[in-house]
């Protein structure tokens, strides 16, 4: 009996250690799997962490293009140098006014209440109106037919001093302000509202209300209206006045028509930097993004025209030109810093920069330059300091200064010829 159960013993012994030598193999491989899977999730963490690094930064800098013009290495041309088929000054208290248009030895002069065409040498006085209104903007002088902007919205014979056409505003509402034409549409800001209206309809909408006056940024596209207020973009159409999308941004923001369509160009100014500017081309019917770009360095100097996107880069004193789909820069210009009180224009071919001289902020330059490929066309210096005004009319160049024998003081500027006439 006792040998039975001593078998019986060993046998149970020698099973159980077969058995245990059969669990370890399976223990083990287990454990290999789990090792093994960890480091599959380790390696997927690495190559996505990877592939984000390897993803290029949205602000990374695009390379820069060439300088193709500097300031501070070429002389300007000093205006009071121009020869007198291409420059004349006028200042003299009898004769002129808050602006002026010139031809042909005699000017049309805008006073308070008042419209005087003169004979600049003698100041024989040739015909005077007071139903004209004191200009705020000009907009074109074309067969003798000044169109500006004052109370009212006036085309008027430079020839005779008649009205050929007058846009009366409602007078609750008051007059358009900061107007602005693309094709058949005209923008413009009212002391209750912002409007479009169809010049060849006549057909006004409201595009927002405005109860409070505030400032509001507006920009005209070829169907599409926008507004901006306190980073709110909203984006309408120029027909109904339907609004098509809105979007909020969180800092300073300013808004530009893209040159021959309804695309917008949005640009932000994030806070926690000083300089930095955020470029963004949006579609003007819904808003959505087509393209970004952020400029690390990008303080004031910001305009949009002729198919190109400039801004001024301080700590570079470049003026940067930047192609109108925000991919790459076309040129640079050095013009040293910005007043911030610079002015831009621009026509058909040409870009108009005016502000202090680099060097020397007593003095102003006239800075006009190809927008395509940024050669410089005039580069001219102005004794004075302050410009008050700056416009075009049929390719001459009015620049104003507050004089010292007349509160103003105006220098036409005509590369063909100053002196032609402004009723042909």
């Amino acid at each position: 009996m006792r040998k039975i159960t001593w078998l019986i013993c060993v046998i149970v012994l020698l099973l159980t250690a077969c058995s245990s030598q059969d669990s370890e193999p399976q223990t083990q491989e287990k454990e290999d799997q789990h090792f093994t899977d960890q480091q599959e999730d380790e390696t997927e963490e690495k190559e996505e962490v990877k592939t984000d690094e390897a993803t290029p930064a949205e602000d990374a800098k695009l390379p820069e293009a060439n300088i193709v013009f500097s300031a501070f290495e070429e002389e300007p041309v000093p205006v009071e140098t121009l020869d007198t088929q291409h420059m004349i000054k006028i200042e003299d208290k009898d004769i002129t006014g808050t602006s002026i248009v010139y031809g042909d030895g005699e000017i049309v002069s805008f006073f308070l209440n008042h419209v005087y065409r003169y004979d600049v040498e003698s100041k024989k006085e040739i015909w005077q109106t007071r139903f004209w209104d004191s200009p705020s903007q000009m907009f074109s002088l074309e067969k003798g037919i000044l169109h500006y902007r004052g109370f009212k919205n006036i085309k008027g014979n430079v020839t005779t001093g008649e009205i050929v056409e007058e846009i009366e505003f409602d007078q609750d509402d008051g007059y358009e302000d900061d107007v602005a034409y693309r094709g058949v549409y005209r923008i413009g800001s009212t002391s209750q509202a912002v409007q479009v209206t169809n010049e060849n309809t006549e057909k006004t909408v409201k595009l927002m209300e405005n109860e409070e006056h505030d400032y509001i940024e507006t920009a005209l596209m070829d169907t599409i209206a926008a507004t901006e207020l306190d980073g709110l973009v909203s984006t309408y159409d120029n027909e109904t006045g339907e609004q098509l999308a809105q979007k909020e941004f969180a800092n300073d923001t300013r808004i530009f028509a893209k040159d021959g369509t309804d695309d917008l160009y949005i640009i932000d100014s994030p806070k926690e930097n000083q300089y930095g500017h955020t470029f963004i081309l949006v579609d003007g019917q819904t808003l959505e993004e087509k393209s970004k770009l952020f400029v690390n360095n990008a303080s004031g100097g910001i305009y949009v025209a002729n198919e190109q996107v400039f801004y001024h880069d301080p700590v570079e004193e470049m003026l940067v030109a930047l192609d109108e789909n925000l991919k790459e820069e076309r040129y640079r210009i050095a013009v040293g810093g910005v007043s911030h009180q610079e002015v831009f224009d621009s026509d058909e071919q040409y870009i108009y920069l005016i502000d202090n001289d680099p060097e020397d902020p007593s003095l102003t330059n006239l800075l006009q330059f190809d927008a395509q490929t940024g050669e410089m066309k005039q580069y001219i210096q102005f004794p004075h300091m302050g410009i008050t005004d700056f416009y075009r009319l049929d390719k001459k160049l009015y620049v104003k200064f507050d004089g010292t024998e007349a509160d103003d003081l105006f220098y036409v500027i005509d590369e063909e010829d100053v002196h032609r006439s402004m009723d042909k």
